[in-house]
């Protein structure tokens, strides 16, 4: 006989949804916990807004490498890159990001870095190009306009650059630190001309506020330099030294045709004329035309013999031109007219460094430091340390003591005592070094010299973890620098 299915008992409705509300939760909880790359770019982004650009970098790379298809890690690795100026580095990461189909607002950010990448080496056409491909309806417009600015600036371009900051500064989507800058920028423009509307402008600089892409793009504004400070000092200055002062901020600044105005306007009557005469010869010379920057200091030197900062600067280019006898008979005239002058020592410190001189050089820097007034031996005492540290000359016998000097005199300078540990650490005084390093990322915490002798000290007195701690700060302070470089290669010789 058949054998006859068995019966099946129908479940209640509400046991039914019961039973599927439950393998609905365990399917949420098996997705909940199934990795995810959002999760670890949170974390990676956190560290990257902390400013630990070592440890985000690390994030980045392990992230990219194990979801190799993730847009966003690629290209937070190409704005690490661009930060510690590897840029070969960067255009692979953001070309990988670019292959892996990244949001709208990634590509703008992408274009906006691979633009500043192309800015930095000359490349106009270029960057104008990748900027050209960010979306005109991105909140990163008022950036792209802000470095084009910055591209225009360095260009001698001055009236445009004006334009295009006040056309970023009209957008609400400017980060804080984007707003400062163009603040500042302009200020610097307009105190040429308008010194009342530059001072307006600075005053109403605004406090630095978030936004969108604000912690991404941050770190690729460049600091203002000179800073708003400095600018209110020179606009507040007596009018008949102000041209004076801000040709000097504009020379500094490299922004040449500005500061040959500014000292071409200083009249014959001021009382600083020779000395704006001589600056605006050698601003030309800075400027490039060095045939003519040179005829006009040699023409100052020769009509007005007894001027000693015209034959100072005449050596200075003559220095650079590596015509080393010309410049020596220049400063030799300037030592007859200034022989005890603090300046005609350190001119002749530096023609002495040029020669591998250092004997002649380190007296020289010696003679700067016992004729300086009493008010300015501080900044002499730390230019005879950094001296010592720069050329390792004679450091244990002599240097250490120059450093002690300095940091006497300058109590407050983080950069005395940053020549105090690069002494102490040739010395083999490992716990001196650290002391003054400690000392000097107390008063800026941001050293980097001071954070890289902290960790050469660290490591030399066991302490690895720590030591690991110090150089990695020190590439993180400054990640474009030098000192990243080296800090680096002492994490990898130690094994740290």
């Amino acid at each position: 006989m058949q054998a006859q299915p068995e019966a099946t008992i129908p479940l209640p409705r509400p046991t039914i949804l019961i039973a599927g509300t439950v393998v609905l939760l365990a399917l949420v909880a098996v997705l909940a916990l199934r990795p995810t790359p959002r999760n670890d770019l949170r974390r990676a982004d956190d560290l990257f807004t902390a400013g630990h650009f070592y440890a985000a970098r690390a994030a980045y790379a392990t992230l990219a490498d194990r979801w190799p298809t993730f847009a966003p890690a690629w290209l937070r690795l190409g704005i690490v890159a661009t930060l510690r100026n590897e840029p070969i580095s960067a255009e692979h990461a953001f070309a990988a990001a670019l292959r892996a189909n990244p949001q709208p607002a990634d590509t703008n950010l992408i274009r906006l870095y691979q633009g500043q990448l192309a800015a930095r080496v000359g490349q106009t056409a270029q960057a104008r190009q990748y900027w050209g491909q960010i979306d005109t309806n991105s909140a990163l417009v008022p950036a792209q306009q802000l470095l084009n600015a910055e591209l225009l600036l360095n260009q001698g371009d001055y009236a445009e650059a004006e334009a295009s900051y006040r056309r970023a500064l009209a957008s609400r989507a400017l980060p804080g630190r984007g707003r400062v800058l163009a603040s500042t920028r302009l200020a610097l423009l307009r105190a040429a001309s308008d010194p009342t509307a530059a001072s307006a402008l600075l005053a109403a600089i605004p406090p630095t506020t978030a936004t969108s892409h604000s912690e991404l793009l941050d770190p690729l504004l460049p600091p203002a330099n000179p800073s708003a400070t400095e600018i209110s000092a020179a606009l507040a200055a007596p009018a008949d030294q102000r041209p004076q002062l801000l040709g000097q901020l504009y020379l500094g600044a490299r922004l040449y045709a500005l500061a040959e105005a500014q000292f071409a306007s200083v009249g014959p009557e001021n009382p600083n004329a020779l000395a704006a005469a001589a600056y605006a010869a050698y601003t030309r010379w800075s400027a490039g035309d060095r045939a003519e920057g040179l005829r006009r200091l040699q023409a100052l030197a020769e009509q007005y013999p007894n001027e000693p900062r015209a034959r100072a600067l005449l050596a200075l280019a003559l220095l650079n031109n590596r015509d080393d006898a010309a410049a020596r008979r220049e400063l030799e005239a300037v030592r007859t007219l200034a022989p005890n002058a603090p300046d005609t020592h350190l001119a002749w410190g530096q023609w002495y460094v040029a020669q591998h001189d250092y004997v002649a050089a380190a007296e020289a820097y010696r003679l700067a430091l016992r004729d300086a007034p009493a008010e300015q031996r501080g900044n002499y005492a730390l230019a005879l340390a950094q001296f010592y540290v720069a050329t390792g000359f004679r450091l244990c016998e002599n240097g250490r003591d120059a450093a002690n000097t300095a940091t006497a005199l300058l109590p407050s300078a983080p950069q005395a005592w940053a020549a105090l540990a690069a002494a102490r650490l040739s010395c083999g005084d490992a716990s001196g070094t650290r002391a003054a390093a400690n000392q000097a990322l107390q008063l800026s915490p941001s050293e980097a010299e001071a954070s890289y002798y902290l960790g050469r000290a660290l490591a030399a007195l066991g302490e690895r973890d720590l030591a690991r701690q110090a150089f990695i700060q020190a590439a993180d302070s400054a990640p474009a620098s030098g000192w990243r470089t080296r800090a680096e290669q002492q994490i990898a010789a130690l094994g740290l």
